[in-house]
C-alpha cells in the first residue's frame, strides 16, 4: 500500500461492492484503498496534534525520530470509494459538479421497506489512547433506491472531532449516482458550551450524537454518469 505504518485494526476481508450490469460500473469500498487515502498530500488538511504534544516534545528534545511522512498519524482519509468500469470497457468514470442533491424525501418514505442494510467497518485505531480513528460504511437498499454512507470519524481527545462523509444515492430507473462529499468538525475545547445544550460528555463517543454541533468546512455535490 506504500505506507510504513498501519491502523491497529484492519478488517481486510470486509468489502462492500455495488455493480451496475448494463453499464459495467462498479462501486467498491475496501480498507486498503481507504488507508491509501490517508497518505500525506501537498496542500492537504493538517493533522491535529494531541493536547500535550508541546510538553512531550520538550521533554524528548534531541531524542525524536523522524515522523513518518508517508501517512497521517491519525489515519484520516480522503477516500470516497473506488469507482471503475468492467475490465472489458475503456469508458472513464465521469463525476460532474451539480446542485442536484440527494432526494432525502424519498429516503424518508416509510412505505418503502428496507430490503437489506448493514454497517461494515474497514479500519480503526485508538491513536495511542488519545482518541479514535474509524472508517466504516453503512448502506441500505429499498425497492426504489439505495443509499450509502462512507464515513471517517476522527476524535483527538480534548482537541477536535471531525467527520469526512461521502453519501451516495441512486434512484432506480435513472442513469446516474449522486455523491455528496461533506467535511465537518467540532473543536472539543468547546465541550462546556455543548454541555449547556444538554449534551452529556459521553455523547462524544458517538458522532451521530454530536454531529449537529459541527461546523461544515467543505461541501461538494457530484453527479456520476453510469
Amino acid at each position: 500500500m506504500g505506507v510504513s505504518t498501519l491502523p491497529e485494526m484492519i478488517f481486510g476481508d470486509n468489502q462492500v461492492t455495488f455493480f451496475h450490469e448494463p453499464s459495467g460500473l462498479t462501486l467498491d469500498f475496501n480498507c486498503f484503498d481507504a488507508i491509501r487515502g490517508a497518505k500525506h498530500k501537498e496542500g492537504g488538511e493538517e493533522d491535529p496534534v494531541v493536547k500535550y504534544a508541546g510538553t512531550w516534545k520538550a521533554k524528548r528534545e534531541g531524542k525524536l525520530t523522524e515522523q513518518d511522512q508517508g501517512i497521517r498519524w491519525t489515519y484520516q482519509t480522503d477516500y470516497t470509494g473506488t469507482l471503475s468500469y468492467a475490465s472489458d470497457r475503456v469508458k472513464e468514470v465521469q463525476a460532474i459538479d451539480t446542485e442536484q442533491g440527494i432526494n432525502y424525501e424519498l429516503l424518508k418514505d416509510t412505505s418503502q421497506p428496507i430490503k437489506c442494510t448493514d454497517m461494515v467497518v474497514l479500519y480503526e485505531d485508538e491513536l495511542h489512547d488519545c482518541g479514535v480513528s474509524r472508517c466504516y460504511v453503512r448502506y441500505r437498499v429499498m425497492p426504489n433506491c439505495f443509499f450509502i454512507l462512507l464515513r471517517h470519524w476522527l476524535r483527538v481527545d480534548e482537541v477536535v472531532s471531525r467527520l469526512h462523509d461521502t453519501r451516495i444515492f441512486h434512484e432506480f430507473g435513472t442513469d446516474h449516482l449522486v455523491r455528496e462529499l461533506c467535511h465537518k468538525e467540532l473543536p472539543l475545547s468547546k465541550v462546556p458550551s455543548c454541555e449547556q445544550a444538554d449534551i452529556p460528555f459521553v455523547k462524544y463517543d458517538n458522532p451521530d450524537e454530536h454531529q449537529h454541533l459541527m461546523k461544515t468546512t467543505h461541501m461538494r455535490i457530484e453527479k456520476i454518469v453510469m
